[in-house]
């Protein structure tokens, strides 16, 4: 099953009076959302593209049709389902290659430009396929410059399940916290 999530936050239809703030992920960010819109509503016009389910390669396009607004900060929180798919335990379009997810990341933070402040969220290690998980991490920590260390942050009392990759409430506010550090530095 396959849920967009997209809204505006301030914009009017105008010009954008604020910073615009993009958001781009998966599942966790669609559950996440009322909690990005209270956090950042009043400073950034926010545009969420999320959808349940969805790989890197899934929002390839979603990121260059975003990049067209010219958001002065993104924030991409994707990886999941693409390690995921590793042992084909959950539905993938096609088989995973750690190579291919590195380079769709990579061209969702150049279909940005230089001049926006690119975040990316690592993945959360304790659920995962660990060692997929943490090769994924490894690259992310040493290819982009800003990102959220949502592995390092890991505390077991925000996940409701030892196997569910989806925080809790409580975890979900600790994720916008730390987005909100990174956005904040930007």
């Amino acid at each position: 099953m396959v849920v967009a999530v997209t809204a505006l936050g301030c914009s009017s239809g105008g010009p954008y009076t604020v910073p615009r703030l993009q958001v781009l992920g998966d599942s966790i960010t669609v559950l996440s959302a009322p909690q990005l819109h209270e956090r950042f509503d009043r400073r950034y016009d926010v545009d969420i593209d999320a959808f349940v389910g969805v790989t890197t390669a899934g929002m390839v396009d979603a990121a260059r049709t975003a990049a067209t607004a010219h958001p002065e900060v993104v924030v991409v929180n994707l990886g999941t389902n693409d390690v995921g798919c590793v042992r084909r335990e959950w539905s993938c379009t096609g088989p995973y290659s750690a190579a291919q997810t590195e380079a769709n990341l990579e061209t969702i933070a150049t279909a940005f430009g230089p001049s926006a402040c690119v975040i990316f969220v690592d993945l959360n290690t304790h659920v995962l396929h660990r060692t997929d998980a943490e090769a994924l991490n490894r690259f992310i920590h040493a290819t982009f410059p800003r990102v959220v260390d949502w592995a390092g942050a890991y505390q077991r009392s925000w996940f409701s399940s030892p196997i569910d990759p989806h925080p809790d409430a409580a975890g979900r506010a600790h994720l916008v916290d730390l987005i909100d550090r990174a956005v904040s530095a930007c």
